[in-house]
C-alpha cells in the first residue's frame, strides 16, 4: 500500500527529472513521497513491537495480559499507518486544509495502538512482579529482571517511546506543528521513535540472536546492561537538548549549525546538551558493536539445541474470531487509504489542471 505510490512517482518523475532533465512538480512529489514515507515508520517499528509483545511476557514467565488488545493494537496499525502522510506536509501551500485536517485526526487515531501496546505490556509486568511478591502501588517494579540486557533494553526502549508518541501528537497538531516543523525538535522526536524504539530494541534483541542464530556466547557479557543504559540516558539527554533547540527555533537540515558565528544564544545550549547525550549514546553503540562483531568472531560456542526461555503458565491461543481475518482488515485499510488521498489528489491532477499520465517538460 506504502511502496506503489513511491514507485509511482519515481517513475512518472524522478527518473525522468534525473535522466531528461525534466522539471518535476514539488507538491506532488511530495505527497507521494510521505504516501510511502511515514508507512516506512511502521515497516521499523511493527517489529520492534512485535519482540515487546514476545519476549517480554515469556521472560516473565507469565501470559501476554490481553491477547485481544495486542491484536487491535495491530489492527488499528494496518488500518491508519498508511493514511496519514499529509501530516509532514500540514504547512504545505496546495493542499486544502480539510485533507489537512482529516489525516491530523488518522494520525492522532494511530497514536491508540501505542497507548494499547503500553497498558498491555505494563499491565503484563505488574502481573509477573506481585506474582513475585511485589507490594505496594509501585513494588512490582522492583521485581522484575532487570539484570537481564534483553529485557531492560526491550523496556528502556518502550518507555523511550512513550516520549517519542507524545511528541509525536504534537506533530501531528494542525495548530502545533506550525511551532515545531522544520526545527530540531523533529530530530529529537524521531531519536526517541526509529532511533531508540526500533533501533534499542533491535540491538537489545541481538544479544539473544547471537546466542540461538550462531551458537555463540557473547563476550563481555558483564558490561551487556551498559550499552541500553547508556543508550536509553544518551538519547534521552540528546532529545530534550534537540526539543528545547527546536522550541526556541533551531533548524532542522543546516549543513552548518554555528550559521557562521551568529547562531542565536538561545540555541547554544541546548544543542551543547544534545551533543554530550550525542557522545554518551555513541559510547554504547561502540560497546555494542565491539560485542556484536567480537562475539561472531571469538564467541565460546554453544550447542544450537540449548533450550531457551521456558513460560511458567504457557498460553495457547483460542479458536479464531474476526480479529484474526487479515483479509477483511487490509481491504479496510486500502478502502481508507484511498479517501483519505482522494481529495489532495483530485486538487493536484485536476484543479490546478495537470494529468496523471502527462510529463512536465521545462
Amino acid at each position: 500500500m506504502a511502496t506503489i505510490p513511491l514507485v509511482f512517482i519515481v517513475l512518472k518523475n524522478h527518473v525522468p527529472a534525473s535522466l531528461l532533465g525534466w522539471s518535476v512538480d514539488a507538491l506532488e512529489s511530495r505527497l507521494f513521497f510521505w504516501w510511502f514515507g511515514h508507512a516506512l515508520v511502521y515497516f521499523w517499528l511493527i517489529p520492534a513491537i512485535t519482540i515487546w509483545y514476545y519476549y517480554v511476557p515469556k521472560v516473565l514467565g507469565v501470559p501476554l495480559f490481553s491477547e485481544a488488545m495486542a491484536k487491535i493494537a495491530f489492527i488499528i496499525f494496518i488500518l491508519v499507518s498508511t493514511p496519514v502522510g499529509l501530516h509532514h506536509q500540514l504547512v504545505d501551500p496546495g493542499i486544502n486544509p480539510y485533507f489537512k485536517y482529516l489525516q491530523t485526526v488518522l494520525t492522532l487515531i494511530v497514536a491508540s495502538p501505542s497507548m494499547l501496546t503500553a497498558f498491555n505490556i505494563i499491565a503484563t509486568m505488574e502481573r509477573a512482579g506481585r506474582a513475585r511478591g511485589g507490594n505496594g502501588l509501585l513494588g512490582w517494579l522492583f521485581k522484575q529482571p532487570w539484570r537481564d540486557p534483553v529485557f531492560a533494553g526491550l523496556i528502556l526502549a518502550f518507555i523511550t517511546f512513550g516520549n517519542g508518541g507524545i511528541t509525536g501528537i504534537i506533530n501531528a497538531s494542525y495548530q502545533l506543528n506550525n511551532v515545531v516543523h522544520n526545527t530540531t525538535w523533529i530530530v529529537g522526536h524521531f531519536h526517541t521513535t526509529v532511533g531508540t524504539a526500533v533501533v534499542l530494541t533491535y540491538m537489545a534483541y541481538t544479544y539473544l540472536l547471537i546466542r540461538d542464530l550462531y551458537g555463540r556466547n557473547v563476550i563481555l557479557r558483564n558490561i551487556s546492561l551498559a550499552v541500553p543504559i547508556l543508550w536509553f540516558v544518551g538519547m534521552m539527554i540528546f532529545s530534550i537538548g534537540y526539543y528545547t533547540a527546536g522550541l526556541a527555533g533551531s533548524p532542522r537540515r543546516t549543513s552548518i549549525v554555528t550559521y557562521g558565528g551568529s547562531i542565536p544564544s538561545e540555541w547554544i545550549l541546548p544543542m551543547q546538551i544534545a551533543a554530550i547525550g550525542a557522545i554518551i549514546f555513541a559510547v554504547g553503540g561502540l560497546v555494542f558493536l565491539i560485542q556484536f562483531f567480537g562475539s561472531l568472531a571469538s564467541g565460546a560456542r554453544i550447542p544450537l539445541t540449548q533450550p531457551t526461555l521456558i513460560m511458567l503458565n504457557p498460553h495457547k491461543p483460542g479458536p479464531a474470531t474476526i480479529l484474526d481475518n487479515i483479509r477483511i482488515i487490509i481491504v479496510a485499510a486500502i478502502i481508507l487509504t484511498i479517501i483519505a488521498y482522494s481529495g489532495a489528489l483530485i486538487e493536484i491532477y485536476y484543479l490546478r489542471g495537470l494529468s496523471p499520465i502527462t510529463p512536465i517538460h521545462p
